[in-house]
């Protein structure tokens, strides 16, 4: 059996992967490989693919980003190994991010997959829905306007929204209620992110660092600032491109709430679309730092702030 679980929304491929381990364990799987594409080659993959027909086991194969990251010709030679797998091994084929459809070795995959499920980025109307039915499927009830408050307050990364909506459930009593939202998630936020971002377009160092310090003092962890400041940039970008149009009609592209434009075309005066563009860029490369280690996030935001406002 071949299951195949993608897209850019990388907490639903975690989550997914994790239910098919837990049904393949029921069905009286045994023996879990995986197999990452930085980690394995093609003669680790096809030892795997054998291992549980040799041995009379059920065996669960997984193989992490081979078609994001492997070059064509590994990627076409495991379509190849996958089409003569065992029909008793589960093989999971976890893509982490958007597969280019461009390649025939994913073309050639998704006609052999049993099942296949793809996870799009959230755009804010999906998220909003998707904690509604987290919190239903938790033993709780949220509705629909407070759900998108959330969003608005703290952006569409699945990560994030898991969180926050595991300890929302948590604390309530069979309904998550504003006052909840209101004490646990802070939604008062996404202002500050705004005047941050205020702060910066102005050059006014004092004001960007008082807001952003504001920020970290709250609790807030600077991996998820860093999320939130470069979504009000990439709002930013969208509005910039989209002038003329309505802010409804805008919000729609740009899957946001019409205030969220608003607030943007407010802002936009004051940068060029290469300023903006280059902004975000930065933003993106100092995000990437963080997360691998290169360098410390809260160092990064301030290194930010600072080359941004200071002269």
């Amino acid at each position: 059996m071949i299951l195949v679980i993608h897209g850019p929304e990388t907490y639903l491929v975690h989550r997914k992967l994790r239910q098919a381990f837990d049904k393949a364990r029921a069905a009286g799987t045994v023996g879990v490989t995986e197999l990452d594409a930085g980690d394995t080659d093609l003669k680790k993959a096809g030892d795997a693919l054998r291992g549980g027909s040799l041995f009379d086991e059920k065996a669960v194969v997984v193989f992490r980003n081979w078609f994001m990251e492997k070059p064509a010709d590994d990627s076409n030679k495991l379509a190849e190994l996958l089409e003569a797998a065992p029909k008793e091994t589960v093989v999971i084929v976890a893509e982490s991010g958007e597969v280019d459809k461009r390649r025939k070795s994913f073309a050639k995959l998704a006609k052999q997959a049993d099942k296949s499920w793809h996870f799009p980025t959230f755009d804010e109307p999906a998220a909003a829905a998707w904690l509604v039915k987290r919190a239903e499927e938790a033993g709780s009830k949220l509705s629909p306007a407070l759900a998108r408050n959330i969003v608005s307050a703290l952006g569409t990364d699945g990560w994030m929204l898991a969180t926050e909506i595991d300890k929302l459930v948590a604390a309530s009593d069979g309904e998550v209620t504003e006052s909840l939202v209101a004490n646990l998630t802070g939604s008062n936020r996404v202002s500050t992110i705004w005047e941050l971002v205020d702060a910066v377009a102005a050059k006014d160092f004092r004001k960007a660092q008082t807001a952003l310090r504001s920020l970290l003092q709250s609790g807030e962890p600077p991996q998820r600032i860093f999320a939130m400041v470069v979504r009000q940039y990439r709002i930013l970008l969208g509005v910039q491109a989209a002038e003329g149009q309505p802010d409804a009609a805008v919000a729609k592209q740009l899957g946001v709430h019409p205030y969220s434009v608003k607030q943007a075309r407010r802002q936009i005066s004051r940068f060029s679309p290469d300023e903006l563009r280059r902004i975000y860029d930065e933003l993106a490369e100092l995000d990437v730092a963080g997360k691998s280690g290169k360098r410390d996030p809260e160092q990064a935001l301030e290194l930010f702030v600072a080359e941004r406002t200071v002269a």
